[in-house]
């Protein structure tokens, strides 16, 4: 019974993925925070197709989480737009951040940089926002949403863009390099522990569905010794010669690991990032683990799953010194999740709070995820 339950969910996330692409709403990668962000040019990527600086004169808020958003192009620095032009776009919006409804309308009237990918591709996600407007965007980027930009901020935003390669060839070695400037051969190492491999029955994300994505390529391929013989591969799609969305996998001779599936960016990835997303990671794989094993006979058990699969607001906390000590975030259901993490290198989950207090429940699944994965390995 096991088994037939896992070939059918594999079946259905698989086809899911080909239909429907990957929102901002749904990613579990860790937020970064814009207010006094750096951005990093990665020898000559940049992940979009226009880039402008534009007063926002009205967003509106539509069925399906669609916004209509409406501007005045006051400068052009990359894309086929022209200065005093009206631009008017419909897009997926978040719940939160940079690109919900209300972080837009409380910018209106004022000026704002923004960059964006066109979508072309054929869906029914894309008919949807058609109905709205006949130039539909996707990956809305705005580098400078937590403070007032300024002339270096806009200096440093054309310095991106100037430089930014347009040779096919060009652009997919571009995009190599900022990934493996992201994902080092540490971060690998570290983020490819036993808790966070892949488990039986779970489907890899695949980016590279169409023709003329970027298949899969290999990774710090002069660094196997590094790795300790692991071999990391990547691919994306790709939208008008652009990556849109990628990911990233790793195996060894006896298991293998996702390392994420998300959609490009240019801030900078810090070690506290990182951090945020392999302890979060590692959290979702044993819910996903102790769903598998107990959701038949005791489903009431299994919540765990729900509630950290739909994860917002990942952050760590830091004591006096400045050390990190544990990871928090909220879960679907609105209580906070705190797991400590252990004083030592490898900072392992070491317990779990919920809303402060210790949680054995939470704990528990937790302290029994090699086990469980091992379990659902073995069918």
């Amino acid at each position: 019974m096991l088994k037939s339950i896992q070939g059918l969910f594999l079946l259905l996330l698989s086809t899911a993925i080909l239909a429907k692409p990957v929102l901002a709403e749904e990613q579990k990668t860790s937020r970064v925070n814009t207010e006094h962000q750096t951005l990093k040019l990665y020898k000559g990527y940049f992940p979009y197709q226009a880039c402008l600086l534009v007063t926002i004169n009205q967003v509106v808020r539509k069925p399906d989480r669609v916004l209509l958003l409406k501007a005045t192009v006051e400068d052009v620095y990359l894309g086929s737009y022209k200065k005093g032009s009206q631009l008017a776009v419909s897009l997926y919006y978040d719940d939160e951040g940079p690109n919900s409804f209300s972080f837009l309308s409380a910018r209106k009237n004022a000026r704002q940089i923004i960059a964006f990918n066109h979508w072309t591709k054929d869906s029914d996600y894309l008919q949807k926002l058609i109905k709205v407007s006949k130039n539909p965007i996707r990956d809305l980027w705005i580098p400078y949403a937590g403070k007032d930009f300024q002339s270096t901020d806009i200096g440093q935003i054309k310095a991106l863009t100037k430089n930014a390669p347009t040779e096919p060839a060009q652009k997919r070695a571009a995009f190599q390099r900022f990934l493996e400037t992201k994902w080092t051969t540490n971060r690998i190492n570290d983020f490819c522990r036993p808790e966070t491999r892949r488990t039986y029955g779970e489907a890899t994300w695949h980016a590279a569905n169409y023709k003329n994505d970027w298949h899969v390529s290999p990774m710090h391929a002069d660094k196997k010794a590094e790795l300790g013989g692991k071999t990391v591969d990547w691919q994306a799609s790709v939208d008008n010669n652009t990556p849109t969305q990628y990911n990233i996998t790793v195996s060894s001779p006896s298991t293998g690991w996702d390392l994420e599936h998300t959609n490009p960016s240019l801030e900078v990835w810090t070690d506290e990032n990182f951090l945020i997303h392999r302890v979060g990671y590692s959290i979702n794989q044993a819910a996903w683990a102790h769903w598998i094993l107990n959701h038949e006979l005791h489903p009431s058990s299994t919540e765990y799953r729900h509630l950290i699969l739909d994860r917002s607001k990942e952050t760590v906390v830091k004591d006096k010194t400045g050390n990190v000590t544990s990871y928090q975030c909220r879960l679907s259901d609105g209580r906070t999740l705190t797991a400590i993490l252990t004083k030592d290198k490898l900072q392992s989950i070491e317990k779990i709070l919920i809303n402060g207090k210790l949680d054995s429940g939470w704990t528990d699944m937790y302290k029994n995820n090699l086990s469980n994965l091992a379990k659902c390995n073995e069918h």
